[in-house]
């Protein structure tokens, strides 16, 4: 993306309709035209992942998606973030480009496949991690195994561990049924409507590729194993973290929505879906203020205007909690990681 675009992007306000002009020069461009990944696909010991690079600048910033997304996702961030820092979106195993990889797809090989990306790709440490919804998980699970190559994170709207159970204990549903998980997969195949119309037909395609529903049902099936996991491993980061919240009067499907009302009288399903609706948002605030105070240097951000997501509806919060990051802790440029055999790293 050239300076001036940048500049632009900073000058006028109506910075999405600039950014859909950029992404017409860059990488995205070819992958609308042709189908061909816009980054590179890296082999990590029997699959391959597919990587996402811009910029050049001091520090290195990762995103990790929600489930169901994909390096897409990050359209509208990476760009600006890529004027002052290099930053990488990917797609886990079996969406957007990457191969499908091994069961179950649960957050602790979710993190330890994404740092055999890391090591494969060279990408020189440490690392701000900005995890989406269910890519909470695998961010704090990284951070807790590596801690020295973690420079701080960045929480969008992220999952919480104990939503679960705070949810069964307060009458609420929770994805359990299998037509529940049908409703679920449903909702995360819908393209948020802020994505540029050019890059939502190309993410339609990805997201109803079979190997997409296939990844994205399988990771549904390991959240109360990714939840546990997050619970028994994940310790409080020392790092800086912050935590940006939707604005809760606003109601869209998230990681804590689940099954569908069928069978259920039109009235009865209306009352019940608006006592579902303000009970899940109101223990979805909750939750986050209480993981934010698990955090050493954690702080808590509530966005207005924004739904679940965040990184879509109001990317301009991101990009500025990620400046504020590499503010509060300047990169140290490491030597890239040495890689290691896929079999020398235990889940």
């Amino acid at each position: 993306m050239s300076a001036i675009l940048l500049a632009l992007l900073c000058l006028y306000p109506f910075a999405l309709k600039v950014l859909v002009a950029a992404i017409a020069l860059s990488p995205v461009a070819h992958a609308l035209s042709d189908g061909s990944p816009p980054g590179k696909l890296i082999d990590i010991g029997g699959h391959r992942l597919h990587l996402h690079c811009e910029g050049q600048g001091e520090g290195t910033v990762i995103f990790e998606s929600g489930l169901g997304g994909n390096s897409l996702d990050w359209v509208l961030v990476r760009p600006k973030v890529a004027a002052f820092a290099r930053a990488c979106s990917y797609d886990r195993a079996g969406y957007g480009w990457s191969d499908i990889g091994p069961e179950p797809r649960d957050a602790a090989r979710i993190a330890a496949e994404l740092h055999r990306l890391l090591m494969r790709a060279q990408l020189p440490a440490p690392y701000i991690l900005v995890g989406h919804s269910f890519g909470g998980f695998s961010i704090r699970l990284f951070a807790a195994r590596r801690p020295s190559i973690v420079a701080g994170l960045v929480l969008v709207d992220a999952a919480h561990e104990e939503q679960f159970r705070a949810r069964d204990e307060a009458g609420l549903r929770t994805p359990a049924a299998p037509t529940g998980r049908r409703f679920f997969i449903a909702n995360h195949q819908r393209i948020p409507d802020s994505l540029p119309g050019s890059v939502k037909s190309l993410a339609r395609r990805l997201a109803l590729a079979p190997k997409s529903v296939s990844a994205l049902y399988s990771e549904l099936g390991s959240l109360r194993l990714s939840a546990s996991q997050v619970s028994f491993f994940a310790r409080p980061p020392k790092v800086p973290v912050i935590l940006l919240v939707r604005d809760t009067i606003l109601r869209e499907p998230s990681v804590d929505d689940s099954s569908d009302d069928s069978g259920s009288s039109e009235e009865g399903s209306i009352l019940e879906g608006g006592r579902q609706a303000r009970g899940g948002e109101a223990l979805w605030l909750e939750l986050q203020r209480r993981l934010s105070k698990t955090m050493p240097a954690g702080s808590l951000q509530v966005i207005p205007g924004s739904g679940h997501h965040i990184h879509l509806d109001r990317p301009q919060a991101v990009v500025e909690a990620i400046k504020r990051l590499l503010s509060m802790h300047p990169p140290r440029i490491d030597a890239p990681p040495v890689s290691k055999s896929p079999k020398a790293e235990a889940r």
